[in-house]
């Protein structure tokens, strides 16, 4: 597959915004900190940067939907960083907790299917009562314990004011809802890539589209400042801000048709603020709110 030309031309401003962050990210990788959720934040820094570069490369492709799915959990991995560093203690335990408990199913289900193991550590043991506690905690999957909307909501004190936490929550309950109804089997995902003619028979789209391209760039952008917002501080955390303010503009919800998008969205600090019809028309990313609403 291929870039295209006709699509990056058309969603310029988004590439350009996406480019310029992640040369800063490259030029400000974060050291250790003093908490204990140091690590975890780095990590997931890390992780984000292969992830946003795979995003944009999708785009580029005109995969856009495919590039929101990743944005699933690119937003999901943000949050998660946040939300350790607001509980670090508790973090570093549970990660750890999480892991030991991942290791020991892992275990069972080779031992299920006869694939031969070695342990560089002992399993870990547990009975009645810590055992329950420990299903409960991670039987969902999360290595926190807790579903998404209540860490969104945890780390919402994070974003300086309450214009800025209600865009996070705004984001959260719009953008990554679309993003999720893509990425999952539903009737709104399956009707994405195929068309019934008139005759009955059917049509795949396989091939690039512009369709979500600016959404998933926007969204993305969003996301990755926030993330990398975690380890810089200073002039550095000044320089992103600035960063953040020139390309507001390519963030979707700065297009959704109420006044309360003109707000902040850069948990560092005040930002210049862009009406929406200041927007170029070809930059509107509205097919994740389409998606939803329709």
């Amino acid at each position: 597959m291929k870039d295209q030309p006709g699509i990056e031309q058309k969603f310029e401003a988004s590439f350009e915004a996406c480019e310029a962050l992640q040369e800063f990210a490259e030029a400000h990788r974060p050291g250790p900190v003093s908490h204990e959720a140091s690590l975890i934040v780095a990590g997931t820094i890390a992780r984000s940067a292969a992830a946003f570069k795979c995003i944009i490369k999708l785009c580029r492709m005109g995969y856009g939907d495919q590039a929101s799915m990743l944005n699933r959990s690119f937003f999901e991995d943000m949050i998660s960083a946040h939300w350790a560093t607001l509980y670090p203690k508790r973090a570093a335990r549970l990660l750890k907790r999480h892991d030991d408990w991942v290791r020991v199913h892992l275990a069972r289900v080779r031992k299920r299917h006869n694939i031969a193991y070695e342990l560089s550590t002992p399993l870990h043991t547990w009975t009645g009562s810590r055992k329950k506690r420990l299903r409960k905690l991670f039987g969902r999957g999360s290595w926190t314990g807790r579903p998404l909307p209540t860490m969104v909501k945890q780390v919402k004190p994070l974003w300086p004011d309450e214009a800025s936490a209600e865009r996070l929550q705004r984001t959260y309950d719009l953008f990554h809802r679309g993003n999720n109804i893509l990425l999952h089997y539903s009737a709104r995902s399956l009707q994405q890539r195929v068309d019934v003619n008139p005759d009955g028979s059917y049509s795949f789209n396989a091939g690039p589209s512009e369709a979500f391209v600016a959404s998933a760039l926007g969204f993305a952008f969003w996301t990755y400042a926030n993330t990398i917002s975690l380890g810089v501080t200073g002039d550095d955390e000044s320089e992103l801000a600035a960063l953040a303010r020139k390309y507001d503009a390519v963030v979707p919800d700065r297009h959704l048709p109420f006044e309360a998008n003109r707000v902040d969205w850069y948990k560092g600090g005040p930002l210049l603020v862009f009406a929406a019809e200041d927007r170029p028309l070809d930059l509107v990313p509205v097919c994740l709110v389409v998606l939803l609403l329709s």
